[in-house]
């Protein structure tokens, strides 16, 4: 970054500013200087790692005898935007990396992967306190659902009851009635 002028507060205020030909050799620049300013401080078994991030996210070049369509190139420019984005992560943890060292990194990974370990742990006791809930409501319900239906068994046998307990005295002032006439 040195070697180009560029800060790193500017660094992406610079790269956003390129023409879409000049990023992939500005990228490639920038690894450049990067791997010359720290290669004592960059393990040896680190720089292939490097190489091999360049050259796999190298510009992609279309053939001359194939007349590119529009689709092509909005893939193509979707596509190179995605590489430097990821370009610009792995050089960021690239200068992590080197400052920190690699213990700190794995300190950082074990502190993630216990936290996963707990929020997973957690998600399954939440389930099963929701498996549990659904079960007791689901019990109360067929508990109250048999209860609801002799009441409503014994209501009907009530109504029923009641009708004809009406029919009945109905009957019985018609025949007080008639026995009151005949008496008079």
């Amino acid at each position: 970054m040195k070697g180009e002028g560029i800060t790193k507060s500017s660094y992406l205020k610079e790269l956003s500013s390129l023409p879409s030909s000049l990023l992939s050799d500005y990228i490639t620049n920038e690894f450049q200087a990067i791997e010359q300013q720290q290669q004592t401080s960059i393990k040896k078994e680190t720089l292939p790692y490097i190489q091999e991030f360049i050259q796999k996210y190298e510009k992609l070049e279309t053939p001359s005898s194939i007349s590119p369509n529009i689709s092509t190139l909005e893939q193509a420019i979707q596509h190179n935007k995605q590489s430097i984005e990821y370009q610009t992560l792995t050089s960021l943890n690239i200068e992590l990396l080197s400052t920190y060292g690699i213990e700190t990194w794995k300190n950082q990974v074990q502190l993630l992967d216990n936290e996963y370990k707990l929020l997973q742990q957690q998600n399954e006791q939440l389930l099963k306190n929701i498996n549990n809930i659904n079960h007791l409501r689901q019990s109360s319900q067929s508990v109250i659902s048999t209860k609801l239906s002799a009441l409503q068994r014994k209501y009907s046998e009530l109504n029923e009851s009641n009708f004809f307990t009406e029919l009945a005295c109905e009957d019985m002032e018609k025949e007080i009635k008639r026995l009151r006439k005949i008496k008079e």
